[in-house]
């Protein structure tokens, strides 16, 4: 629930420390293709490969343009819980974007400054295609 999540926020503050950059890093239920088709990641021998670069290389190579992969919560839900802890013009980076469409949730909501980063050059180049930086100046992919 939204309380219990604000909670989990809270506890990853410093009081007392300016926050200059917001590190959002997230982890998923689902991962929804560009059908709307939810579909489990798969797995290497019944385990997760998840750590595995080679992985995410693969996976964001056949479809990361078409799909979006999000980890935690809806981009709007985790944005509006996000938003109290945030202003217009924080610097904003998120750790493992994949394909997430939270950035461009991020452009349309007016903050000016996201960086998104992630270990899988094929989907840092899908994402400079579909939010390219003339269109989306606020976002930066890396």
């Amino acid at each position: 629930d939204e309380q219990q999540q604000r909670r989990k926020m809270a506890a990853v503050s410093v009081p007392g420390v300016p926050l200059c950059w917001l590190l959002l890093a997230t982890s998923t239920f689902t991962h929804v293709t560009a059908a709307d088709e939810p579909q489990q990641p798969a797995s290497a021998g019944g385990k997760r490969r998840y750590t595995d670069p080679a992985y995410w290389e693969e996976t964001y190579k056949k479809d990361g343009s078409k799909s979006t992969y999000e980890w935690f919560l809806d981009s709007d839900v985790f944005l509006a819980l996000m938003q109290p802890y945030l202003q217009l013009d924080s610097r904003v980076l998120q750790l493992g974007c994949g394909n997430s469409n939270l950035a461009a949730v991020m452009a349309a909501a007016n903050f000016t400054d996201v960086t998104s980063v992630d270990i899988s050059p094929s989907v840092i180049a899908a994402n400079v295609e579909k939010y390219p930086p003339e269109t989306f100046p606020a976002l930066h992919f890396v």
